[in-house]
């Protein structure tokens, strides 16, 4: 399974026009929970996000759609041959309020069976769909994880991840700078046939509304040599860009 297709994590969510099980929405919230709720409204330059859900993926302003894509490129910048140039990774659709309507491509087809558990905030904190459902639809396997769970800081941005499926697992951290902008992930492998590795985030460009539009990604992590028969690590380098339209 090749992990390097969850990078945009951009995104672990849901369709709220399917049939999905919501559980722990309507449990009272806690004083902890409404303090947090109130943190998780305001970002590090102090402008107010939209929703919980726009905060999960620090998302400023009334977001409408958002599509990434990635490049897999030299030390340079260019592109490299045969390199997944314009990959589609990640797309997310809001309503004018801040609500997720659709996560990527598979939830928007109803074959694929699917269901998220939510706290007390609305947060979604796992999220499970069916490998089963998904025979006879277009989708690889990478693009449906068995069982994620998700954990969040105290501004609503997703910081941890963790994947089971039924032949690997791992965890994903996310780190963020004094300025809100991501810049390292570390990517925790269980499976013997996939490494471990991080990435480190740099050069972001961003729109009118504080969201970055482009970034530049450093992959380094060990990978086996047949030659020495040994594991070393490699370098590999990519440009992530982001289309985002507004209401």
């Amino acid at each position: 399974m090749n992990w390097n297709h969850l990078l945009g994590l951009t995104a672990f969510a849901v369709i709220t026009t399917t049939a999905i099980s919501c559980m722990g929405n309507d449990a009272p919230k806690t004083d902890h929970e409404q303090d947090m709720e109130a943190s998780a409204m305001t970002s590090n330059d102090g402008k107010a996000f939209l929703s919980l859900e726009l905060a999960m993926y620090n998302l400023k302003g009334q977001v409408k759609h958002l599509t990434t894509s990635k490049m897999w490129t030299d030390k340079e910048g260019n592109p490299l041959k045969d390199a997944g140039y314009g990959m589609k990774e990640d797309t997310l659709d809001y309503s004018a309020d801040g609500k997720l309507l659709k996560y990527k491509v598979r939830l928007d087809d109803p074959k694929v069976k699917h269901f998220a558990r939510r706290n007390a905030l609305g947060q979604m904190v796992h999220y499970k769909s069916d490998y089963e459902s998904l025979q006879g639809t277009n989708y690889n396997e990478w693009e449906v994880q068995s069982d994620e769970y998700f954990a969040y800081d105290e501004l609503g941005r997703l910081v941890h991840i963790s994947w089971d499926s039924f032949d690997t697992g791992g965890k994903i951290g996310i780190s963020y700078n004094e300025n809100g902008d991501e810049i390292f992930r570390t990517y925790d492998n269980d499976s013997a046939e996939e490494a471990s590795y991080w990435i480190e985030y740099s050069d972001t460009k961003k729109d009118a509304h504080g969201n970055w539009i482009e970034r530049k990604g450093i992959r380094r992590g060990p990978a086996y040599n047949e030659k020495t028969e040994d594991f070393e690590v490699t370098v590999s380098y990519f440009t992530e860009t982001r289309e985002i339209e507004y209401y």
